[in-house]
């Protein structure tokens, strides 16, 4: 990610963590280093999320009323940590103080496992945001 990426990034930070529905997860080791961080917020009914996806999707998948969507805006792992069972720890906590139906991970790439999870042509459920 280059730099301005970052700068855009704390900026998006600094407004998503006012929302009052904002929610947050850390893990820590036990000296407490940080190791992994996932956060977001259930999409509103007047999200414009939807509007930046580079292929437009139909009208009753963009449909949000609060309660429809968690949107995981930041989901990381530090990689001495990875494949020890830290992001499912993450995603499960941030998770379970919800009552979403859905999950959309707003990735700034797609990563290669979710690739993977999702196969090749797979298009129907998975979008990419435009820049």
């Amino acid at each position: 990610m280059e730099i301005d990426g970052v700068e855009a990034t704390f900026r998006r930070f600094r407004s998503q963590v006012r929302k009052s529905t904002f929610r947050a997860a850390i893990a820590r080791t036990a000296d407490g280093d940080p190791v992994g961080i996932a956060y977001g917020y259930p999409l509103s009914s007047k999200t414009g999320w939807w509007d930046r996806l580079i292929t437009p999707v139909s009208d009753d998948l963009r449909r949000e009323d609060g309660q429809r969507t968690f949107g995981l805006m930041e989901f990381a792992v530090r990689a001495p940590w990875r494949r020890l069972g830290v992001g499912r720890q993450l995603h499960e906590t941030l998770l379970a103080k919800g009552s979403e139906e859905r999950v959309l991970l707003n990735a700034y790439r797609m990563p290669r496992r979710l690739k993977r999870l999702t196969g090749p042509g797979d298009t129907g459920r998975i979008g990419r945001h435009g820049s």
